[in-house]
């Protein structure tokens, strides 16, 4: 039978710090994580890279909540199989071609979709 430092230490993750000098705990799995529990210090500033909270190898890479990222140094967002793109959307296949009052929303079907409107919204927001 398990003791119960024995159950918590298998249940902690470790990442670096964003200062890369220290640790930082949590119990969110990776599965569980978003971009919204990403941990943060009583000034709201990020503890660890949101790259390491989320499993995330390059730009367009899929992270452990099965969202595809496209990130710069101005904005992040995520999309996954299900997820509805509407007409204001950066990412929106059309965003370059037609007016915004003209482009239908639409879901995302497939994990490549997903990864090309990520590596689009990348190119688009930098």
């Amino acid at each position: 039978m398990k003791s119960y430092k024995q159950y918590i230490a298998e249940e902690t993750f470790e990442l670096s710090h964003i200062s890369g000098k220290s640790k930082v705990k949590t119990n969110i799995p990776p599965e569980k994580r978003s971009l919204n529990n990403l941990p943060r210090d009583s000034k709201g500033k990020a503890k660890c890279k949101f790259t390491a909270w989320l499993g995330l190898k390059g730009n367009g890479s899929k992270g452990s909540d099965g969202k595809y990222y496209g990130w710069s140094h101005r904005a992040i967002t995520g999309i996954g199989v299900g997820d509805t793109i509407g007409p204001d959307h950066i990412a929106h296949k059309n965003a370059d071609k037609e007016n915004k009052k003209d482009r239908k929303p639409y879901k995302i079907k497939s994990d490549k979709d997903a990864q090309e409107h990520a590596k689009r919204f990348m190119k688009m927001v930098s």
